[in-house]
């Protein structure tokens, strides 16, 4: 059997999360069955253990979908008529939805709404031609439930066999051992980052749907009492799209400037720590730290770089819901917090700190820190796979004309927009 992995973004020494989810599912794919990952750039390609790696375009990859039994994308990265059968053959299409990217477009204040018929639409489309699906949660698993429900896919037959059959949990993981240091990076490195200071870090993005503001906040109300506790964000831009405007990010440094924070308890990297790097920030840090609005993006999103923190053992505090909320409480490894209170994050942070906390919540993750190791979360993907293999995977009939009239569905809108653009006035 014959696996392609489509990477939505390039494979680069900068990795933000989906690219490392495609690299590290390829990686532990490869090993079981042969697996091709194609990524979005023609030089410095990727290294698999095993498999191989090729580069895509928009023309090229649906001559790749025909050359493989089975493909793994977030189904953005090639023409939807490519999840059609055709007179040869019909490629089994697994869609990896552990980002509800909706989510984040309606927590963006900033993001043009328009584009959000578009992936209305699409999405359904992929739920009705897709064979088997990928979340990161059971919280996310209930949400493409429901939206299967309403796409039609559950039926009396195949609904017992719905949680195993349709969907897997395949959570973000880690690679198993713990990082090592090679560097310091931040305490006596970073000037204002003294080596007895207590660091706090934000591991990923300040992305637009992130709430930054309250913890700068909170640093604020800390120092007043405290001098000790820094805050480090590791990303403000990717490289790939160092000149994209990030909002958010701007606020943060004009809020962290206000406070008279930045460069004295607030600090800001300028682009992107690379990802081989990561481990060294992540040993110096005393907390990992991410805030967001209460909401729809944060009850489904999957904190992928707090999964970072578990594989280095840093405590994590964070806001309340969602499945690493849920986690942080039921493991008794760090603090939560509602959304936008000040005074609770200050308060949570710096209790956080204390030694014998410190001490417990260490403790609790070297107990549990294997539940998100890479190996385990890839199995339920593992396993359709092998399915797949032996021939034990059969997608219900359905009339020949039914993925035409889904496919015509989704596209005449786009195409009916575009002749309206292109009337004469």
């Amino acid at each position: 059997m014959r696996l392609l992995i489509i990477a939505p973004e390039p494979i680069t020494a900068h990795l933000a999360g989906p690219g490392i989810r495609s690299l590290m599912l390829a990686q532990q794919l490869s090993r079981d069955v042969e697996t091709t990952l194609a990524v979005p750039q023609t030089h410095d390609l990727p290294v698999l253990e095993a498999g191989q790696v090729c580069a895509w375009t928009r023309q090229s990859v649906l001559g790749l979908l025909a050359n493989h039994d089975v493909v793994l994308s977030q189904g953005m990265q090639y023409p939807a008529r490519g999840c059609l059968p055709t007179r040869q053959r019909r490629i089994v299409q697994v869609f990896d939805l552990h980002n509800p990217v909706m989510f984040e477009i309606l927590a963006d204040q900033y993001a043009p709404h328009a584009q959000l018929d578009h992936l209305q639409r699409l999405t359904a489309f992929l739920l009705q031609r897709g064979d088997y699906f990928l979340c990161a949660s059971p919280q996310q698993r209930t949400l493409w439930l429901g939206a299967l429900y309403v796409c039609r896919r559950l039926t009396a037959q195949t609904f017992e066999d719905t949680l195993d059959q349709m969907i897997g949990i395949v959570p973000f993981g880690h690679a198993g051992a713990a990082p090592q240091p090679t560097r310091p990076v931040l305490k006596g490195v970073i000037p204002g980052i003294a080596p007895s200071d207590k660091v706090l870090l934000w591991g990923g993005g300040v992305w637009n749907w992130f709430d930054p503001l309250t913890l700068i906040r909170a640093m604020a109300a800390i120092g007043q009492e405290r001098q000790d506790v820094k805050l480090f964000f590791m990303g403000t831009h990717l490289p790939q799209a160092a000149n994209a405007p990030n909002q958010m990010a701007s606020q943060a440094q004009s809020l962290a400037r206000e406070l008279g924070l930045l460069g004295r308890s607030v600090f800001f990297h300028d682009t992107w720590v690379p990802f081989a790097e990561r481990g060294n920030y992540l040993l110096e840090a005393d907390l990992a730290v991410c805030t967001a609005p209460q909401g729809l993006e944060n009850a489904f999103a999957f904190r992928t770089r707090l999964v970072d923190a578990l594989w280095a053992g840093v405590p994590i505090v964070c806001t309340r819901e969602g499945f690493f909320a849920d986690y942080v409480t039921q493991q008794a490894i760090g603090l939560t917090v509602a959304s936008g209170d000040v005074p609770g994050l200050a308060q949570a942070l710096v209790t956080a700190l204390r030694p014998d906390r410190q001490a417990c919540f260490r403790a609790n993750i070297a107990a549990c820190r294997d539940d998100l190791h890479w190996e385990r979360c890839v199995q339920p993907l593992r396993d359709f796979c092998q399915r797949v293999a032996h021939g034990e995977y059969q997608r219900p009939a359905e009339p020949s004309w039914r993925p035409w009239i889904q496919y015509l569905r989704y596209k005449m809108p786009t195409v009916l927009e575009y002749l309206r653009g292109h009337e004469p006035a």
